[in-house]
């Protein structure tokens, strides 16, 4: 699975965001991080937060459904979601329990939980 893009900003993102012609972007694992930033004139230190994200575009009123295919979209392609899928079924259906199509397989069921979780929260329908 590759790592998403993530985005940051030195503001507080909003999770949702309309842009006003019926899309939105669903900033997805808002994360804040403390920087120390050093101040090359003066050589002073300062700490801020920087909060970095995973943009979402979608069109139309977000709904968890979609919500969840964006997100694993951003993960993987559906190419390689099939793939990853197959795989595992191949290696089960070979009688093996263990190697690096179940250990990836397994890595991608915590994963779609983890999203599914985050959405729900997201949405405030836990």
């Amino acid at each position: 699975m590759s790592t998403p893009q993530k985005t940051q900003s030195s503001q507080t993102p909003k999770v949702f965001n309309m842009l006003g012609d019926g899309t939105y972007y669903y900033n997805y694992d808002i994360q804040s991080n403390e920087i120390t930033v050093i101040d090359p004139k003066t050589k002073e230190t300062s700490v801020e937060t920087i909060f970095s994200f995973i943009p979402i575009m979608l069109r139309g009123i977000p709904e968890y459904k979609y919500l969840v295919q964006a997100v694993i979209r951003a993960y993987l392609t559906q190419n390689e979601e099939f793939d990853l899928i197959n795989s595992y079924n191949k290696a089960i259906l070979l009688g093996q329990t263990e190697g690096k199509d179940i250990t990836d397989y397994k890595e991608y069921l915590t994963l779609i939980d983890t999203i599914k979780a985050n959405i729900k929260k997201d949405l405030n329908i836990i």
